[in-house]
């Protein structure tokens, strides 16, 4: 609309805004023509921006000022330099007329700053005031009382201070990701479920211009249509979202997503663990599901990129949790665990190794959660509620 917000004055002559992805400063409305009516606006843009950056240093008010013409001043008040009394008398006659307006407002009610040094009698007098005019509501704001507010006195060296900060927000270069063309990595994630295991499908991308900065993850499980790859390919699109949108704004803000993906996705627990190396030279870990198993590949995907110690050693302290010790899964013989779990163990420890069909319990069922299974033509039948699985 190009006015004033709301029944008060401007808060400043100069403000500004945001167009697209930058700030640009602006003028109240009708100061600029009534600079021009007098002869007074700058002709040249730099002109413009000298005057613009005199009136902010000057408290965002044009009075005092050698370049604004008199009249210009006293048509462009600020709202500090309105005294409490010209602003309830502004207020009432608001107030009149709204009593003929019933359908646009039925009351006003704003606030009128006062100088911090304001003093308890003369709040009293204004406030009488107020109600003597038959304003409806009112409030004071000792000017300053707050460390933020939209006006306030500064400096020159703030003014440059806060100017830079607005510089940094509004004009920060954005990189262009292309994904179009990737490089990558595959991963095949083994991972447990109610029938023994599962396989979990893991792409991990990034641009052929940075390498190892991931910015594409691509997860399935199950056959096209079920329920899980639908699952999967969602969380897919949501982290290659989340990380092309931080790798816009640098290495730094893409690293800080990544993490934070695998925060939220690592330990996730199915019910279900199984173990796996993601190479012979890597400690077996615990995948505690599927989720788990799309972090632990981000993070192996991490490691095999890693640029420095410091990133290396996050990776592999992340990727080791719930890695395997060898005294664990002799421990893990000598209790009656589950029997999936000590076939894990076991092949954790020795991949070719078999083991005694009875050397555990059977796994809870993955339907009902009963514990009682019965052996039938050769699968395992639960009794409480006839799911069952062969092999």
């Amino acid at each position: 609309m190009q006015t004033s917000w709301g029944v008060d004055p401007h808060n400043g002559i100069v403000f500004s805004r945001k167009v697209r992805s930058r700030f640009v400063d602006f003028v109240a409305p009708g100061f600029k023509e009534m600079m021009v009516r007098y002869g007074a606006w700058p002709e040249t843009e730099e002109a413009q921006n000298a005057l613009m950056k005199k009136i902010r240093n000057n408290n965002k008010s044009c009075r005092g000022l050698a370049e604004v013409p008199e009249v210009v001043q006293k048509a462009f008040p600020i709202r500090v330099e309105v005294s409490p009394e010209a602003y309830i008398r502004h207020l009432a006659a608001i107030h009149d007329g709204a009593d003929e307006c019933p359908e646009v407002f039925n009351s006003v009610s704003n606030t009128c700053s006062i100088p911090l040094d304001f003093s308890e009698q003369a709040v009293h007098d204004s406030a009488v005031l107020a109600w003597k005019l038959g304003v409806k509501d009112i409030t004071f704001y000792p000017d300053g009382s707050r460390l933020s507010q939209p006006v306030e006195k500064i400096a020159e060296q703030d003014y440059e201070r806060s100017s830079d900060l607005l510089a940094l927000l509004g004009h920060q270069e954005r990189r262009n990701i292309q994904v179009d063309e990737t490089i990558g990595q595959n991963y095949k994630v083994r991972v447990g479920s109610p029938d023994g295991g599962s396989t979990l499908h893991v792409s991990l991308n990034h641009e052929p211009s940075h390498p190892g900065e991931l910015v594409e993850v691509y997860a399935r499980m199950g056959k096209p249509g079920a329920v899980e790859a639908g699952l999967f390919e969602a969380v897919g699109r949501l982290a290659s979202a989340f990380l092309q949108y931080a790798a816009e704004f640098g290495e730094d803000e893409r690293s800080k997503a990544e993490m934070t993906i695998v925060r939220q996705l690592v330990n996730i627990q199915s019910g279900y663990p199984a173990f796996f190396k993601f190479s012979d030279s890597d400690k077996a870990v615990v995948i505690q599901s599927p989720c788990d198993g799309l972090a632990k590949a981000i993070q192996h995907y991490r490691k095999a990129h890693s640029k420095g110690k410091e990133d290396l050693a996050q990776a592999e302290e992340a990727l080791n949790v719930g890695a395997v010790p060898r005294a664990a899964i002799a421990n893990a013989e000598a209790q009656p665990v589950q029997m999936s779990l000590l076939e894990n163990l076991h092949q954790a420890a020795n991949p070719h190794a078999g083991i005694s069909a009875g050397a555990g319990r059977q796994p809870a069922c993955g339907k009902c959660g009963g514990e009682s299974w019965l052996k039938i033509d050769g699968c395992n039948v639960c009794q409480s509620c006839g799911y069952s699985k062969c092999g």
